[in-house]
């Protein structure tokens, strides 16, 4: 009898400590027993056919120093499952002998955005392919400017409009677009990315978009593009066709001015959703937790503080170099 109770004691004086998960869904757990509940519900947005990636714009024609860095460590703190271009992310001048330039142009971007700790997809912008020996040095460094992908039973679609440049697409590109289509009928979501807004009526080569538009008709789908500097969304039979802004790349004065901002946009298309929730995320908004300097809780830190003499001397740093494309010759492209 006094073992049982001994027995029950010890039972008694562990369930005192150690909390009772009264409320358990998939991977949550609480000790709250309710109700009532200190929560809405626990419907958590984790599905697993749950789609998250992110895209950078412009960042070429005069790029400012330090915006793409940023964005990358915005990105690697937000982590989308991927990153994806709509092009100009180099600013190569348009020199048929300067293979050295688009090779140094090309390195530079790629030490800036091979700090992201997701994959992220190249977009030939017409900064990329400006004549026939960037096309050249293009394909030999980034393989054939378009291409596609399937992720998640989602279509991505990369196009180049710079086949041949300037501002052409080829017919075995188009080719390539139907043929891709065709075996993948049945994806849920597709999206398109090029660099110049051909589906917009304000460019010259709106025509090229007709043979496109056509083929995408019969399947959902999302179009982003780049190229004007300026942000400007289109929407035609229930679809959204969006221009983005810059993520670096030179300001448009002329352009409204709240359509001129550096950002990133967040896409999220859920399992069971309809359409994919687009974000634009402007850098400005987006500061790391440290962007004022901690004050430390520390009991060291604290002590030197109300001791002057034991704190440890500073050290002298030197200025860090600003960040930034090389020094280039001007250019008369867009």
């Amino acid at each position: 009898m006094k073992r049982i109770f001994l027995l029950l004691v010890v039972i008694v004086a562990a369930s005192a400590v150690t909390p009772v998960f009264a409320q358990s869904s998939g991977e949550f757990r609480s000790d709250v027993k309710g109700p009532p509940y200190p929560w809405t519900n626990l419907n958590f947005s984790n599905e697993p056919g749950t789609l998250r990636f992110a895209i950078v714009s412009d960042r070429a024609g005069w790029p400012r120093a330090g915006v793409l860095e940023r964005a990358v460590d915005v990105l690697n703190r937000l982590q989308p499952e991927f990153v994806i271009s709509i092009g100009d992310q180099a600013d190569t001048p348009d020199d048929e002998t300067s293979v050295p330039e688009f090779d140094r142009e090309h390195n530079f971007l790629d030490g800036i955005v091979g700090k992201l700790t997701m994959p992220y997809f190249y977009v030939a912008g017409n900064h990329d392919i400006y004549n026939a020996l960037a096309a050249r040095q293009y394909h030999k460094r980034r393989g054939r400017p378009y291409y596609s992908f399937v992720y998640k039973n989602v279509l991505f679609l990369v196009l180049c409009t710079e086949d041949p440049p300037p501002d052409q697409i080829s017919t075995r590109q188009i080719a390539y677009i139907q043929k891709t289509l065709r075996a993948n009928p049945s994806v849920r979501w597709t999206f398109v990315f090029l660099h110049r807004p051909w589906f917009s009526p304000k460019e010259k080569n709106h025509t090229i978009w007709k043979k496109m538009e056509s083929m995408l008709s019969d399947r959902p789908h999302t179009v982003f593009a780049g190229h004007w500097h300026h942000y400007e969304p289109y929407t035609k039979n229930g679809r959204k066709y969006i221009v983005l802004a810059t993520t670096g790349g030179d300001i448009r004065r002329k352009a409204p001015q709240d359509t001129i901002f550096d950002e990133i946009v967040w896409v999220t298309l859920r399992e069971k959703g309809k359409e994919p929730a687009i974000t634009n995320l402007t850098l400005k908004g987006m500061l790391p937790w440290d962007f004022r300097t901690p004050i430390s809780l520390d009991e060291k830190d604290n002590r030197q503080k109300r001791n002057p003499k034991e704190r440890t001397p500073e050290r002298k740093t030197k200025a860090a170099p600003k960040q930034g494309s090389p020094p280039r010759q001007s250019t008369s492209r867009k």
